[in-house]
Formats: C-alpha cells, structure tokens, sequence
C-alpha cells in the first residue's frame, strides 16, 4: 500500500494530502489519535532492541506504520509499527521507535485505522 498522509488543516478541519488531495471526517481522524494516544500494551514481549529485527514479529514488512509529526518538528514524535498477528490472533506485535523492544496489543487496533482516503471520508 502507498503511504497516506494526513495534515491539520485549521481548526477542526483535516484533509489527506497523499496520495490525493480530499478533505476527510475530522471525528474519524479524532478517534483514531484518541486511540493512539490511549494505545496500551498487553504484554512485554522482550525490552531488548535487536529483538524487533526477528522476522515472526512481523517489521520488516508491518501491517501498518503511523508516524506522528508536530507542526514545527524537523524529526517525527514518534513512529509506532505494527506487525504480524500473535499465534492467539488476539493481539498484534507493536513497536515505538522512542522505546526498544517489542510489545503486543489489541489486534482490533489494525481494523480501526483507515486504509483509504475514502475511508477516513466516511462519517462516523
């Protein structure tokens, strides 16, 4: 999938400006920082950094990766990779480049994100 990238665009207002330009449901791109933003981990799978380079976990080809920018900052806040299903399918493999090692979560988070600009245009 090609990278998606979505900007503040004032007050209330957001848009997607890769890879098209459209204004998107400002609710649905709320919920999605509120759940990052309360993004909690299940389990502590290893606090070692090379761990995340074990091709089970799933980074090397992830899910998903949301990188997270402030309006002013030259390198992103954070970037957080999700990858491959746990054996149970309950959680997923997750990764923050602003802590080593590899943590699971909920695997109902990678069917919260939106794929599509036409995704996040869709009301809640």
């Amino acid at each position: 999938a090609s990278p998606m990238i979505l900007q503040r665009a004032g007050k209330g207002k957001w848009r997607v400006i890769e890879p098209v330009k459209t204004y998107v449901d400002p609710l649905r791109v709320k919920s999605i920082l509120w759940r990052l933003e309360a993004l909690r981990y299940n389990e502590i799978v290893s606090e070692e950094p090379a761990a995340t380079d074990q091709p089970s976990y799933g980074f090397q080809n992830p899910s998903a990766q949301i990188t997270l920018w402030s309006r002013d900052a030259d390198t992103p806040i954070d970037i957080i990779t999700l990858g491959n299903s746990t054996i149970k399918k309950e959680s997923i493999y997750v990764r923050l480049k602003s802590r080593p090692g590899v943590y699971t979560t909920d695997a109902d988070l990678l069917d919260k994100i939106p794929k599509t600009a036409d995704e996040f245009k869709r009301k809640m």
